[in-house]
């Protein structure tokens, strides 16, 4: 079946004398260069030359031929708008809060001006109803009844308005009535100053080029501008047509200038049981199809299947199944995108055979790395902070730039190992000389605002920061440009993506440079917001080589193209068509009433393209997400409904599923005389690593065998176990030193809250990796010092209790170490204390909750703990009590002396503040009875015969860090 550009060239190839001077207008760049590559095979052969084959343009480049001015880029074109929108209005919003409403006007402005519509009648002063009311007389009936039922939401019936400020639901009304009324004005305002400017944007070409030939100008005159050397004009697969074409090609068909050729074959189409119908049919009426296409051949129906994927990105990969039904050029076959955010999934999903995919279609600056990483920059530069002449990055930042997928292509050896230490420091604010040393990571982390003494000036002018700001910004962005454009498939970095984010970079660069060409006097927050609001809303289209490879484009590119495969993904309702209502300051009721484009003429736009797309196509593909939770209503296309009901079409549905396997679980770990050697000569033990046996063999396993730790994160504010450690931290600093503790020291310590403060502040800045205290950290700061103060309160009272005139200090945070059955058993004593002669005190600080049984251990009870201590269930299992025996051990083997005895004391801050601490002596039987339990259990973990096994208590699965890789 011959294609519709096939047809043109077959009936205007054989006249190639009149082809030198012939321009085929179509609806886009991608349709035109399809047909001069094909239009130059036929004349030329096979060769690359393109002599002799006419011209060829979109509809848009054609407008701007004819105008002789190109369209103004976006950016520009709002700062203008804005300009002229706060000379009109006194209570004008920031230009960044503007961005996005001035992206609203701009594209009502352009709807009005390519509609032909009167933008003094529509954007009239609804406070002034007497004007309106005189200005019935030159509107239609239709144009009348829209006015009428859109002034009813501001007139009661005697036309009085009836907005009260006093209401919420009013005064949004009076916003909108504000920014209505000077609508006009702004549109009148804007013209002017874009003409005096040499700017435009489309509508504007479009309207100038209208009015000037319905003010009497030979079209001719102004197709000499660019066109002097053509007469005849060929319009190829235009489909809805503004008015202001309709003027253009009206007068060059009077002068037998213009012939058309309208893609109307379908019987879908044609039969008029669609919306796309309505407008083709009169299209044809007015301006006759140059030739009959088709022939006599009829239509195929294609192949149709329709594929249900519970999944979004899960329709991607489908992709290689279903290419590989296809043996063809991949030319043929081409993958449609209604919902552009799987363009990234597809293109990695895509099987590496095809060494050619051309994409052609918008891609939204959002989903791009660049975007993410710029982003990451600016707010790096916002909350850096310097604090004693040093300059400090907020690691969040920090970590979000190391995170990028273009950072991390970017990263060499010896900036990987600096980003590793930064990453191991965990700090919450990273100083500058940190994150400096290789090229990298100096062009990203260093302060833009502080480059010179005017910047730090509090009275230097905004627009100077901004300008460092931008030059900045597009030093970095050349810098990433020029390597990424220098990556290869070869290298270890490159990705399919590569070439898109140096698109990306490109765009995003064009953005800063139009921004920076603006001497704008806002704070760089607001400078950066503006940039952010300015790229947010970019599309960046991609254009491929049209002639090769497989084809990935959106809906509006496959305009007057055809092919035998399609594929169309995410075939759901609302996404194809698409059914997103564009944001607009003119209702419904005035769009319908003035021949602006509305819902129902976007309808049968796209209906349009869709039976379009099939006429030709042997095999259809239509895959949609069929998940229905959330805002997803996993409902299929109404044109899959229409193909099977309407017309009849023989579907084959399928559903796509993703088998699911049930993995044995594995009890145990196997047990290697490595690991044994391992644990005897390079690791040690403690009580916390112990208990983590008796919880769960194989956590052991993964903890003290081979050395696993979770990485350290940063946190905003301190978490139990950080207090735990400021604590003792604090309990250690105050008491650093000295050797006798008098009551005239503690007094001393408790009379002075602001020392207490300042030791509590520094220990939480050490604790946190922070450089002020602030948030809830003031919260733990005076919780810390209640606990300091009763803990200070405590050891007083036990002075005056004793009788003695002071404590010795044996020992803080001391390092104590023992060998049991060929192990090495470590712990750390908080502090060691004697109050009497004959009597030595390990302290343990617990911040934590404590029982009465984990501590209050006598012979009486002995045989209970123990029991639970080394029992099968981790219920009601002590916490302190196997800390507490080793501290006997210890005790026993370097710190008693003579016939001392050992007294262990659990200052719990719980109970600090609520009932006395007992102090709890050695029991001797519990000794012996570890003792011969631990002996039992360090054998088991030295017999290689024994499996290090998983627990059955999901409980402590739930909270092990090793879960994820233990299987659990």
């Amino acid at each position: 079946m011959k294609s519709l550009l096939t047809q043109v060239i077959d009936h205007y190839a054989i006249h190639p004398e009149t082809l030198q001077k012939t321009v085929f207008i179509l609806p886009n760049k991608r349709s035109a260069l399809h047909l001069r590559q094909q239009m130059s095979e036929r004349i030329n052969g096979a060769g690359e030359s393109l002599h002799g084959i006419g011209r060829y343009v979109s509809i848009n480049d054609f407008f701007q031929k004819v105008y002789g001015v190109d369209t103004t880029g976006r950016i520009p074109l709002l700062l203008k708008l804005y300009e002229c929108y706060r000379q009109l209005n006194e209570q004008a919003e920031s230009l960044d809060e503007f961005i996005h409403w001035g992206g609203v006007m701009l594209s009502d402005f352009d709807n009005v001006d390519k509609y032909l519509a009167d933008a003094e009648k529509i954007f009239v002063n609804v406070t002034d109803f007497r004007a309106i009311q005189d200005t019935y007389q030159y509107l239609t009936e239709n144009q009348r009844k829209a006015i009428e039922q859109f002034l009813a939401h501001f007139r009661d019936r005697n036309g009085h308005l009836t907005v009260d400020m006093n209401t919420d639901d009013d005064r949004i009304k009076a916003r909108f009535l504000r920014v209505w009324n000077i609508l006009g004005p702004l549109y009148r305002r804007f013209n002017e100053a874009l003409y005096a400017s040499g700017m435009a944007y489309e509508g504007k070409i479009y309207r100038s080029i209208a009015e000037t030939i319905k003010g009497g100008l030979n079209v001719r005159g102004l197709l000499d501008k660019d066109y002097a050397r053509y007469n005849q004009f060929v319009f190829v697969g235009l489909n809805a047509l503004n008015e202001c074409e309709k003027v253009l090609l009206r007068a060059m068909r009077n002068e037998g200038l213009a012939q058309f050729v309208w893609d109307f074959s379908s019987k879908e189409i044609r039969d008029g049981r669609n919306k796309a119908s309505f407008f083709l049919r009169k299209n044809i009426e007015e301006f006759p199809q140059a030739f009959p296409l088709d022939g006599d051949e009829p239509l195929r129906r294609p192949r149709v299947r329709v594929v249900s994927v519970p999944s979004s990105v899960g329709q991607t990969k489908l992709a290689p199944q279903i290419l590989s039904e296809y043996a063809g050029a991949p030319e043929e076959t081409a993958i449609v995108l209604p919902d552009e955010k799987l363009l990234m999934p597809l293109v990695s999903a895509i099987p590496a055979s095809y060494d050619d995919v051309n994409i052609t279609m918008g891609y939204p600056m959002t989903g791009s790395a660049i975007y993410s990483l710029m982003k990451a920059v600016g707010m790096l530069q916002l909350t850096l902070r310097v604090k004693d002449g040093t300059v400090y990055f907020y690691h969040k930042c920090v970590r979000e730039i190391f995170s990028s997928s273009i950072f991390r292509s970017l990263v060499d050896s010896e900036s990987q190992a600096l980003i590793d230490r930064v990453l191991k420091d965990a700090q919450q604010y990273i100083p500058m000389a940190s994150l400096n040393g290789t090229a990298l990571l100096d062009t990203f982390f260093h302060p833009v605002t502080l480059e010179s003494s005017a910047l730090v000036n509090a009275t230097a002018a905004a627009s100077a920061q901004n300008q460092a700001i931008g030059r900045e910004l597009r030093s970095l962005l050349l810098f990433i440009g020029e390597r990424l454009a220098g990556l290869t498939e070869d290298d270890n970095t490159y990705s399919v993506h590569t070439d898109m984010e140096t698109e990306f970079t490109a765009r995003y660069l064009d953005a800063v440079d139009a921004l920076s060409a603006f001497d704008l006097d806002i704070l760089p927050a607001t400078w950066l917001r503006l940039l952010d609001g300015l790229v947010r809303s970019e599309n960046v289209p991609f254009e491929g080589d049209a002639f090769k490879g497989l084809q990935v484009m959106g809906t509006l590119e496959t305009r007057a193209l055809d092919f035998r495969n399609v594929v169309i993904l995410s075939a759901n309702e609302d996404l194809f068509p698409h059914r997103s209502t564009a944001d607009s300051f003119i209702p419904p009721e005035l769009r319908k009433g003035f021949g602006l484009p509305t819902l129902e003429y976007q309808d049968a736009v796209w209906a349009y393209y869709f039976y379009r797309l099939l006429q030709r196509a042997e095999n259809v593909w239509m895959v949609y997400d069929s998940r229905t939770e959330g805002l997803l209503s996993g409902e299929e296309s109404r044109y899959i409904k229409q193909l099977e009901y309407h017309f009849r079409f023989p579907l084959q549905r399928m559903t796509a599923v993703a088998p699911v396997e049930t993995v044995a679980e594995e009890e145990t770990i196997e047990k290697t005389r490595e690991d044994i050697e391992s644990l005897r000569v390079e690791r040690h033990l403690s009580a916390s690593a112990l208990q983590s046996y008796l919880a769960c063999p194989a956590k052991f396993y993964y903890q003290a065998v081979k050395g696993l730790r979770t990485e350290e994160d940063v946190t905003e504010s301190m978490d139990a176990a950080m207090l735990g450690t400021l604590f003792h931290g604090c309990m250690e600093q105050l008491y650093k030193g000295k050797e006798l503790v008098t009551p005239e020291d503690i007094q001393g310590l408790l009379s002075n809250e602001e020392f207490l403060h300042t030791v509590i502040r520094s220990g939480i800045c050490v604790v946190a990796k922070t450089l002020d205290v602030e948030g809830r950290n003031l919260v733990i700061e005076e919780v810390v010092f209640q606990y300091v103060k009763a803990a200070l309160n405590h050891d007083l009272q036990l002075l005056r209790q004793s009788g003695s005139r002071g404590f010795r200090i044996l020992g803080l945070e001391r390092y104590l170490s023992t060998e049991i059955d060929g192990f090495k058993i470590i712990g750390f004593a908080d502090r060691i204390d004697s109050y009497r002669p004959g009597e030595v005190r390990i302290v343990d600080y617990k911040t934590g909750h404590v029982e009465d049984d984990d501590i209050l251990i006598n012979d009486g009870n002995a045989e209970q703990v123990v029991d639970k201590l080394f029992g099968d269930t981790n219920t009601g299992r002590p916490k302190i009590a196997l800390q507490m025996y080793l501290y006997g051990v210890f005790a026993h083997k370097d710190i008693l002396r003579g016939d001392e005895e050992l007294v262990n004391s659990i200052y719990s801050t719980a109970k600090l503040l609520t009932e006395p601490l007992p102090d709890v002596e050695e029991s001797p039987a519990f000794s012996e009875m570890v003792k011969e339990r631990l002996h039992g259990v360090l054998t088991e973990i030295a017999d290689t015969n024994i499996p290090w096994k998983r627990t059955q208590d999901k409980h402590v699965c739930a909270m092990c860090d090793f879960r994820s890789i233990c299987g659990r």
